[in-house]
């Protein structure tokens, strides 16, 4: 099969956008046919990069929930999904609720910092909304202000005096 110049123009463009950031192929389609490529030009180039393995939609899913996940729950991520071409139901399937409980508490501290754990109830619901735009369920973020109010998990403080090997023994 004969490539004409144009193609491989685009086909050389592609590789070069992919290089300067991850994309998914719904974000290479648009970007082709801005460039006024036709449809079975754009089918024929991102069949090539997928056979490749330059473009796998999956693993960009599963590298983006894990980059942004930290922070996002799962409304959130499945809407950036969403935005990106993508289904996020296969991949958001395997984030479970204490995984979406952890990264409340993550967000929550985070957004706390070294300042004290507000007890007014505006603070509160201030940073609650956050949260649920951060799109968190109300139980997730509940857990959250639980895990943060009573201390549970004191993974989060920075303990960097523990390193030291202790000599009062």
């Amino acid at each position: 099969m004969e490539i004409d110049k144009s193609e491989q123009k685009l086909f050389e463009y592609t590789l070069r956008s992919l290089g300067a950031r991850d994309q998914t192929s719904a974000e290479i389609a648009k970007k082709l046919t801005k460039r006024g490529a036709a449809n079975d030009v754009i089918s024929r180039i991102i069949d090539r990069l997928t056979h490749a393995g330059i473009l796998a939609d999956q693993a960009y899913a599963e590298r983006f929930i894990q980059r942004r996940g930290e922070s996002r729950g799962k409304r959130q991520l499945a809407a950036e999904l969403r935005n990106k071409g993508l289904d996020p139901v296969e991949t958001l399937a395997k984030r479970t609720d204490e995984d979406e409980v952890t990264a409340a508490t993550h967000t929550l501290r985070k957004r706390i910092g070294s300042k004290s754990i507000p007890t007014d109830y505006q603070d509160r619901q201030k940073l609650s909304a956050y949260l649920a735009r951060r799109g968190f369920t109300f139980t997730s973020i509940r857990s959250a202000w639980h895990n943060v109010v009573t201390n549970d998990d004191l993974n989060w403080l920075e303990l960097d005096d523990l390193d030291e090997p202790d000599t009062a023994c």
